[in-house]
């Protein structure tokens, strides 16, 4: 469940990330 949790958090860590570039 931990796993899980981590790599969602991960999932929208990048996600945030490549917006955080496109709008740059």
């Amino acid at each position: 469940m931990n796993y899980l949790l981590s790599l969602r958090l991960i999932t929208l860590a990048s996600k945030d990330l490549i917006y955080y570039k496109l709008i740059t």
